[in-house]
């Protein structure tokens, strides 16, 4: 619409009776009327003093900083009159640029070559949100574009973005309060600081807190199992989510998973005990550590932990070492006497798949260096040149094979090291046993009542779960695979007995001191001396357990007269505290009631049965303790678990820590360091295992690992 000339008469009057001198722009169509009615300056020094009058000799009331815009009050010559923070002073013209700004009549401003087509602020008014400041103006050369903020609390602007061609600018704002946003607009060639703005008013406030609707947790609630964690909120920006576990026996919390925008977690508890899980949401932009929590109590039952270990042999090769030993052949005992065994009896004993009720697989190869150190290579051979060396029982995924060198990454790097100086494990596997609860069970096909029978098994008997379908649990009972209802059975914390000769006897348990000295109880002098068994065990890196079960069975729970004290009299025969001779064999004291000879040695302890040679038993183990200096009940249970931890379960050559790898020697099949030469001697101690699972069972937070020779 074009202004009539009597409107714009109307107006230069008004103006003239105003004492207005500013100008009139028309654009060439629509033409708008531009009055100019206030004028503002920018600050372009860091820092500006504001005095309390037009004069350099005047006080200093504030400062002012670079880029500030301030409405001009007053003038005199060249000092210009502002306002900041709510005081008013003077400033010089020397350190400032004064802004001619003009207002139409909708809140924009347009010079005869540039319009503000539209200016909006879009974001949803929250602390810490994004917000998109978006211009749209046009221009005979192209439009630049400056963005202004100004917190009202403080009357300060601040240019975020100088003129460029991007027409949009993000801001995120850092607190609360009422903001004014202004965009700054000129033609690209304009001489001009600006052609023209426009004002947006916008209130900040507090981003509202996530809310939490739901936590559910489902899972086996067994060592190894996953559980999901799945929790629902919602939130005005988007929420995120943190998971956390506190293994209650240990009262401390940790984060398992930070917080993400994923509502769901797998979490896969390695370790029993009675467990809080907790997940804490919160608003994606909210600065709060959580805007709202739930938690979930959680009991995770023990599951039996194992590893499978591949010597690089085949079961012929390695039998044939066992057979080709030098020395003392394989024994077998017939008749009460010990005789040379058969390859094929060899070859039972030696074979472990004879006493497992699954077959082991190694699933996820891991290398574990056997040897002091060895170098990595660039490719599958010495002639490649070394990238650095491993050392001995560091542990690498394997991530590729070629004639006998694996591949590992080392400090970041792909290497290869010589398949002759390792071990190559499996990754850590679970597995879950049931034990028969009722008389006689029947073992089904398939997993229904209708299905035919395959077997029975009895009540007490224990079995691998191999596979579950609802409340049914698949089995391998005595070969035969087969189904039994969960209603006649219930999880245990145990393995089927011939499992137990590969049970790890080094690491901890995990069992506590007050649990353990519960086990101890009436156990005659190794009554309350729980400390020194986890000492020992901790020490010497070997199973507390082990140690407690060995000791119990050596000492007839505490009451042989070698663990309750012997000594030796002058002429080296064997007394008692009391100077009294005794029987080499049993340490009970002789018939005729005879003193030995003085002087007499200090009082010895063997909690162990180390050096009690069958014959003369309480003579040879005193010896041995005289000689290893137990002469206190905790230096003999201390010094015989160091003498055990050094001699097989941690030799530096050997680590012979299960009762198979005593007997066969697995990584040197032909070797002679072993500890027995009865083939059957891995399942004949499992009295001392037994004893441990029976420990185990009672408790929640012990879990039983195994670790299975693998024959290729």
């Amino acid at each position: 619409m074009k202004i009539s000339k009597r409107i714009v008469a109307f107006l230069l009057i008004l103006a003239l009776v105003s004492g207005f001198t500013g100008n009139f722009a028309f654009a060439e169509e629509d033409q708008a009327i531009i009055i100019k009615e206030e004028r503002e300056l920018m600050i372009t020094v860091d820092e500006l003093d504001l005095r309390s009058n037009p004069s350099l000799d005047s006080e200093i009331v504030s400062k002012v900083g670079k880029n500030q815009i301030y409405t001009i009050l007053d003038e005199s010559e060249d000092w210009y009159k502002i306002e900041s923070d709510g005081v008013e002073g003077w400033l010089h013209n020397d350190s400032i640029k004064i802004i001619e700004e003009r207002k139409i009549q909708n809140m924009s401003l347009s010079s005869s070559k540039t319009i503000l087509n539209s200016f909006e602020v879009i974001g949803k008014g929250f602390v810490d949100t994004k917000h998109k400041l978006n211009a749209n103006g046009t221009s005979a050369n192209g439009v630049l574009y400056k963005f202004w903020i100004n917190d009202l609390s403080k009357n300060e602007w601040v240019m975020v973005q100088d003129y460029s061609t991007n027409s949009s600018y993000t801001w995120i704002p850092t607190k609360v309060g009422q903001y004014k946003i202004g965009v700054h607009i000129k033609d690209r060639n304009s001489s001009e600081v600006l052609d023209t703005y426009m004002y947006k008013d916008i209130n900040i406030g507090v981003t509202p807190p996530a809310k939490l609707n739901s936590f559910t947790i489902t899972g086996s609630k067994f060592v190894g199992g996953n559980h999901v964690l799945k929790a629902g909120g919602t939130s005005t920006n988007g929420a995120v989510y943190q998971f956390l576990a506190n293994n209650l026996s240990e009262n401390r919390w940790v984060i398992i998973r930070d917080y993400d925008e994923s509502n769901t977690f797998n979490w896969v508890p390695e370790n029993p005990g009675d467990y809080k899980i907790a997940v804490h949401i919160k608003d994606k932009y909210s600065r709060l550590s959580k805007d709202a929590h739930l938690y979930k109590d959680i009991k995770i039952n023990p599951a039996v932990v194992y590893t499978v270990t591949d010597y690089g042999y085949t079961l012929e090769s390695a039998l044939d070492k066992q057979m080709g030993v030098s020395g003392t052949k394989p024994q077998i005992y017939k008749g009460g006497k010990p005789v040379d065994a058969t390859r094929d009896e060899v070859e039972y004993y030696l074979d472990p798949l004879n006493f497992l009720q699954f077959k082991p697989t190694i699933s996820k190869e891991i290398a574990k260096i056997n040897t002091n150190t060895l170098n990595v290579r660039t490719g599958p051979s010495i002639d490649y040149p070394s990238i650095g060396q491993v050392r001995i029982n560091e542990t690498y995924n394997v991530i590729g094979k070629s004639n006998g060198w694996y591949q590992i990454s080392l400090n970041g790097k792909s290497g290869w090291i010589s398949g002759s100086h390792i071990q190559i494990l499996s990754e850590k596997q679970y597995l879950h046993s049931i034990e028969i609860t009722t008389s006689t069970l029947n073992v089904r096909q398939e997993p229904s009542i209708n299905s035919s029978e395959v077997t029975q098994v009895k009540r007490g008997s224990v079995y691998v779960v191999l596979d579950q379908k609802g409340e049914w649990y698949q089995i391998n009972a005595g070969g035969k695979i087969g189904w039994v209802h969960g209603d006649y059975t219930k999880r245990v914390n145990d393995v089927p007995r011939g499992m137990y000769q590969f049970m790890i006897l080094s690491g901890s348990s995990g069992i506590t001191l007050a649990d353990l000295n519960k086990e101890l109880t009436g156990k005659g002098i190794l009554a309350g001396r729980g400390q020194a068994f986890l000492d020992g065990a901790k020490s010497n890196n070997i199973n507390e357990l082990y140690l407690m079960a060995h000791s119990l069975l050596e000492t007839g729970n505490g009451t042989s007269k070698l663990a309750n004290g012997l000594r030796l009299d002058a002429d080296g025969k064997l007394i008692n505290k009391e100077g009294y001779l005794v029987d080499n064999k049993t340490g009970n004291v002789l018939s005729s009631n005879q003193k030995g000879k003085e002087p007499y040695s200090k009082v010895v302890y063997n909690m162990y049965g180390i050096g009690a040679y069958d014959g003369a038993a309480a003579l040879g183990g005193t010896k041995r303790a005289l000689q290893e200096g137990w002469f206190t009940p905790e230096a003999a249970i201390s010094g015989g678990a160091k003498w055990i931890a050094q001699n097989y379960i941690n030799n530096p050559t050997y680590k012979q820590d299960t009762l198979y790898k005593m007997k066969w020697l697995p990584q040197d099949p032909g070797g002679w360091h072993k500890y027995a030469t009865d083939i059957g001697w891995p399942t004949k101690q499992n009295k001392n295992i037994e004893m441990m699972v029976d420990i185990c069972k009672r408790y929640n937070n012990i879990v039983l690992r195994f670790d299975i020779p693998y024959y290729r």
